[in-house]
């Protein structure tokens, strides 16, 4: 039996999925990438590093941001540039927006509606007009953060290399942490929603959870640089990225990593059970009162803990702006670079995942060598795997009820064909 899905919707991207089946086994299994490769890390070749930043966040729409932070923190590495409290933490303010606005339009348009009853989203939202009023006031909370700090919604302006042009007003600040309370109010009650409304389906799979590592902090911005794993993994990042392998497949646009010849997986869920313990509190209640047993195996869950950051992030903008406001913000903070040959690495957390840039630059400051893993790229060999476990569950369902199926993993991934084709 052969099966063929020409077109997976409500991802970031074009992706389809094949299979076949021979005597109830699955013989094969592969997502099937349906865009060209877009070849940015040649384009940067040759071009001055202040163009890095503003090219790389235009690999995509939705995670623009996570990819102009990466690149930043990659050449800074290069050309040991080393920044202050104050730009880290309008970073990680920046990041948390945009991790927000991610994950409350997977969860509430993309993913979630395959487990409410009803996939069309026009629909869904006239049958639960105040879940849906909640979550766009989430999605308007975290613009608004993202225009303050970064000058726009999407696509970064006002962060260089070393700082940043503009730094927002304290009044701008004061403005995001009066929204903090009432945005937390609504994160919970969606929550809630959720609990009472969805029934993730059974499926036990082996996880191997990667992702960056902070001490004391649940990470998003990466401030160690180190990688762990719920296996015992823990090295720093520049070891990491020798170790993986990217891997081309034939009449494939995209890369596939491993690591130790084995799939892993990065992303939301990765992050909590590796540092679940680091959630500000109102995100580790809620994630106490999962069962424990079943996340570690089932990557539905991806899901719930993608709304579970939605939460956290709320709780550290809130605990971010306080601290700023205690502290004397300058009206910019840029620093004068002194061009070197060299060679940085830089990753943060993206919103599904791990995400790493490398870059060596010239004496003259020019990139002569780039190179860019995504969450997607490292995830996909996982996802594959995944599919081949749960199609032996749902082999002998009706087409199209096991073809929903079959979108409803892929989509609890979140995969990113942009990031990916990058």
């Amino acid at each position: 039996m052969k099966i063929k899905i020409h077109h997976i919707d409500k991802i970031e991207g074009h992706m389809g999925f094949e299979a076949s089946l021979q005597s109830g086994n699955i013989k094969e299994a592969f997502v099937d990438v349906l865009e060209g490769a877009r070849l940015i890390e040649g384009i940067l070749r040759g071009r001055p590093y202040q163009d890095v930043p503003v090219i790389n966040c235009r690999v995509c729409g939705v995670c623009p941001v996570v990819h102009n932070m990466s690149s930043i923190k990659a050449l800074e590495n290069a050309l040991g540039v080393k920044v202050d409290k104050i730009v880290i933490l309008f970073r990680k303010l920046l990041m948390l927006g945009e991790i927000m606005q991610s994950h409350v339009v997977h969860v509430a348009l993309l993913s979630g509606p395959d487990f409410l009853g009803e996939t069309n989203d026009i629909k869904l939202i006239k049958k639960y007009p105040k879940e849906a009023e909640l979550a766009f006031s989430l999605r308007d909370f975290s613009i608004k953060i993202m225009e303050i700090v970064g000058g726009r919604a999407i696509h970064p302006i006002s962060t260089e290399v070393g700082g940043f042009k503009v730094l927002p007003d304290k009044y701008k600040i004061e403005e995001i942490l009066k929204e903090c309370d009432k945005n937390l109010k609504f994160a919970l009650n969606f929550y809630a929603f959720l609990a009472g409304k969805i029934k993730l389906p059974e499926l036990e799979t082996e996880l191997r959870p990667v992702s960056n590592s902070s001490k004391g902090e649940y990470n998003f911005y990466g401030d160690d640089e180190r990688i762990i794993s719920g296996q015992g993994l823990d090295m720093n990042l520049e070891k990491f990225y020798g170790t993986i392998k990217e891997l081309q497949k034939p009449k494939s646009v995209v890369k596939q990593t491993e690591l130790y010849n084995r799939h892993y997986f990065v992303g939301a869920l990765a992050r909590m059970l590796n540092q679940y313990e680091l959630l500000n509190p109102e995100a580790k209640k809620i994630f106490k009162k999962l069962p424990q047993d079943k996340i570690k195996s089932n990557q539905f869950y991806n899901l719930i803990a993608q709304w579970i950051e939605v939460v956290h992030a709320i709780e550290e903008i809130k605990n971010i702006c306080e601290k700023l406001l205690s502290l004397n913000i300058p009206r910019s903070s840029r620093q004068k670079i002194v061009l070197r040959e060299g060679e940085g690495i830089g990753s943060v957390e993206a919103p599904r995942g791990t995400l790493i840039h490398y870059y060596k630059v010239g004496k003259d400051g020019r990139i002569i060598d780039s190179n860019t893993i995504t969450p997607t790229a490292q995830f996909l060999n996982d996802l594959e795997h995944s599919l081949k476990v749960y199609l032996l569950q749902i082999k002998d369902l009706p087409d199209a009820e096991r073809a929903l199926k079959i979108k409803s993993l892929v989509r609890a991934y979140d995969p990113c064909i942009s990031c990916a084709t990058h």
